[in-house]
């Protein structure tokens, strides 16, 4: 009969009515349907694509905002930021580099810090960004500044990527013994000079974190700061790379190069 729903029509499913909305947005039912909905379509969908993410980027930055405040007292107690244990600022960690004036510093409290601010990395890496100090760790600064030609390399070094609140870094280094990558993590206590808060080793430029914070992170994997006067430039590439460097050299009486590697 006439309007009557006999047992041989096929009722409508949730997937079929899923199908034909999605084929709705598409464009790919009857053409005078397509005009009928063409408005409607097309506002949903520009609501989707643009207004969307909008109020979702909006959402995050107030909801970012509002923890920014709320934990903002708790940066100043002492259980807030971090300390590592396992490389503590004390004459273990100096090594055969202890000095007579060294104190540690938070690395917002070191001098060069407070005269720009204290930035992780500020205008990009740069070899300029590299100085040494009173360690003789030329070899580890000397590849840190061939690298620094290639930024993206060190940067994928760092899994922070602004300063952190809680002091705490987090490395990836290239162990040479287990032959895989290993997380390395460092505070940001530094040794300084207590007369004039100049950090002894490294020397930052522009207050910038990221050296220091490399140089740590060597001294941690090797034992002590001390530990690193005195290396191989192709090691720490190897460390920092993961990949098997090596040199070419020729001596005045050979025409062919021979390879030179660490190992």
């Amino acid at each position: 009969m006439p309007g009557v729903r006999t047992s041989d029509e096929p009722s409508p499913t949730p997937e079929s009515a899923r199908r034909f909305v999605d084929d709705l947005c598409h464009g790919r039912t009857r053409w005078y349907i397509n005009v009928a909905c063409a408005p409607f379509v097309l506002t949903f969908r520009s609501a989707a694509t643009y207004l969307a993410p909008c109020i979702q980027v909006l959402g995050d930055r107030a909801l970012s905002g509002l923890t920014r405040r709320a934990c903002a007292p708790c940066l100043h107690l002492s259980c807030f930021s971090f300390t590592d244990s396992e490389f503590p600022a004390s004459s273990k960690s100096l090594g055969t580099a202890a000095a007579p004036h060294a104190e540690w510093r938070r690395g917002p409290q070191l001098q060069p810090m407070q005269r720009r601010g204290t930035a992780l990395v500020r205008d990009g890496i740069q070899p300029a960004d590299i100085a040494q100090g009173a360690l003789g760790d030329c070899w580890l600064l000397a590849a840190a500044a061939c690298l620094a030609e290639f930024p993206g390399v060190l940067q994928n070094l760092f899994e922070q990527t602004h300063v952190s609140p809680r002091g705490k870094y987090a490395l990836r280094l290239w162990d040479v013994v287990g032959q895989a990558w290993m997380r390395v993590c460092v505070d940001d206590f530094f040794p300084c000079d207590s007369r004039n808060g100049q950090p002894l080793f490294a020397q930052p430029a522009d207050g910038e974190l990221w050296v220091l914070l490399l140089e740590k992170a060597f001294a941690k994997y090797c034992g002590s700061y001390g530990e690193l006067q005195g290396g191989l430039t192709l090691w720490a590439l190897h460390v920092m790379t993961g990949d098997h460097c090596f040199s070419l050299k020729r001596e005045a009486s050979q025409r062919r190069r021979e390879r030179a590697s660490p190992r």
